[in-house]
């Protein structure tokens, strides 16, 4: 490896004085190169490298292999010598940027990038690039400028919601608070699930004293997030706190103001003890004062009482059952603390006494899915099925009922569903998408599953899980082309789905393109749960004897 990295580094004159064995050698080493067989690739490589004169287009499949085995400087050092080579190829462009970057040559990538942007006005990575050069060097109008001419020139791409969303990052540095939300709309109108775009948009809204829609976007970044920040909890619990409290004032509830007030003073100087035996003061002279009860929660919450805080809760869920900030903020704190057997326990009391409570069926409904109780979730789902009339409501619940079939191969009653789906007079997208999915896949009726499909995408047209059912469809048709197209477009918006990945895998392997499908894989076992893993083990060990 040595005495070829030496060999490498030599100065050539390119020309095109290329013969057959020459070719046979390059065949050999690409195939070697990209069937993940570094070793045999270099061997291949010496065997034509020694030449003194080399066409600039036979280093490409070498320098891939330099960039997969770290071998950085090496390209470093060759990119004088085949520069003119590949002075019109973007995608190496690219690579001696990332090369030059991982050498700590930042200034050189940078003046690479830039010089490459005014040739390259589409490319999504290099646009994205030298906007964030223009955010280093501190020139904004320059980063939005560069954005703006890539939109111009790539309208309609689904990962353009990356653009907006640093367009939003860029107008928040300039101050430009109402525009930045304009542009994080637009970054979720493409992405809806995009966690990041989320926290920003709680955090804009909170900046600009808007805490109904500041609390919208950070329960949509934790519910979205897999790793939320605990920080970012325990912030939107006390703003859920503040906002209730303040709506409650609003509407002028009688209480103690002054007994109140002190008890929120010793609450802000963190003396939590007394600051509970003072609520608890206020709440005997006036025990059917939220502010109060709210508090006391609060308070609860801070002593990590999380348990008493959510029997408290429980109480006045009892005696107030129309309240649903009882139920929010009981399901909230149980969620954020990982206490949600104690809350189903207490649930489960009150719904013996109340049986009818709409909403107790939809949270238990809920925390036994969370807690990987099928059958119990299943029973709630349905209990609160009857207890609606609200078609829109019937719709999501069977749509939820839907996700745990799948979940759990429960064939049959996914069948059943899908039945019931159709004679459901609603127009809720996910029911449409999963009702496709399941015709396509578990029901063996592709013309049903592309009607559904349609109507979920008319909808929301940019949906990646939409897209993805879409996609195989077409992968069930035998249309394989048109099938990956959707599968790369629906990865992109949600790289970290193992079943968007997998599903793309495995179109990869029907066109045996065994190397992409093997890195899909690979990838889609990174995000994946301990069941998908084990399948996708299978899929890779399978793979792997295939290319030995």
């Amino acid at each position: 490896m040595k005495k070829l990295l030496i060999i490498i580094m030599l100065s050539h004159t390119i020309c095109a004085d290329f013969n057959t064995a020459d070719l046979h050698s390059s065949f050999w080493a690409n195939y070697n190169s990209f069937g993940n067989n570094p070793k045999t690739a270099f061997q291949w490589y010496k065997k034509y490298l020694t030449k003194p004169h080399l066409p600039g287009y036979m280093y490409r499949g070498l320098l891939h292999l330099f960039k997969k085995t770290n071998n950085i400087r090496q390209i470093i050092s060759l990119m004088p010598v085949i520069e003119d080579a590949f002075s019109d190829d973007t995608e190496m462009q690219l690579l001696f940027v990332q090369s030059l970057q991982q050498a700590g040559m930042q200034k050189t990538a940078d003046e690479r990038i830039l010089k490459l942007l005014d040739k390259v006005k589409d490319n999504q990575e290099v646009a994205f690039h030298a906007a964030q050069i223009y955010i280093r060097r501190k020139e904004p109008e320059n980063a939005l400028k560069t954005i703006d001419d890539y939109l111009a020139h790539a309208p309609g791409r689904l990962n353009n919601f990356v653009f907006y969303f640093l367009k939003a990052q860029i107008n928040m540095l300039m101050n430009n608070k109402e525009e930045a939300l304009v542009q994080l709309q637009k970054s979720l109108d493409i992405h809806p699930s995009f966690d990041k775009a989320w926290l920003m948009f709680g955090l804009l809204q909170e900046q600009m004293g808007k805490m109904k829609k500041a609390i919208k976007g950070y329960t949509a970044f934790l519910e979205i997030s897999d790793s939320p920040i605990p920080y970012i909890q325990e912030h939107l619990l006390r703003l859920m706190f503040k906002q209730k409290m303040a709506e409650a004032q609003s509407q002028h509830v009688t209480i103690n103001l002054t007994c109140f007030e002190q008890a929120l003073l010793l609450f802000k100087e963190k003396k939590y003890r007394k600051a509970l035996d003072k609520i608890d003061d206020c709440l005997t002279k006036e025990p059917r004062d939220n502010d109060s009860k709210v508090l006391k929660v609060q308070i609860l919450n801070a002593m990590r009482k999380n348990q008493d805080a959510i029997e408290h809760i429980c109480g006045w869920i009892k005696a107030d059952p129309n309240n649903s900030l009882w139920l929010e903020l009981a399901h909230l704190i149980a969620t954020q603390q990982k206490m949600e057997q104690c809350l189903i326990d207490n649930f489960r009391t009150l719904q013996a006494e109340k049986p009818h409570h709409l909403y107790i069926s939809l949270y238990l409904a809920d925390l036994y899915a969370r807690t990987q109780q099928p059958d119990a979730a299943i029973a709630q789902h349905k209990r609160a099925y009857q207890q609606t009339s609200d078609t829109h409501m019937r719709a999501q619940l069977l749509s939820h009922l839907a996700i745990l079939y799948y979940d759990y191969n429960k064939v049959d009653q996914m069948a059943n569903l899908a039945k019931r789906a159709e004679t459901l007079p609603h127009n809720f997208a996910p029911l449409h998408n999963v009702v496709a999915y399941y015709y396509a896949t578990k029901g063996n009726d592709i013309s049903r599953a592309q009607q559904f499909v349609e109507k979920a995408l008319i909808k929301e047209p940019r949906n990646p899980f939409y897209i993805d059912t879409q996609a195989v469809i077409y992968y069930k048709q035998g249309k394989f082309t048109q099938a990956q197209h959707l599968f790369e477009q629906s990865a992109k918006l949600v790289p970290d789905e193992p079943l968007v990945l997998k599903h793309l895998a495995k179109c990869y392997i029907k066109q045996n393109k065994q190397t992409l499908a093997l890195s899909t894989l690979e990838k889609a076992r990174i995000h994946a749960n301990v069941n998908q893993k084990q399948q996708l083990d299978t899929m890779i060990r399978s793979l792997n004897l295939s290319l030995a």
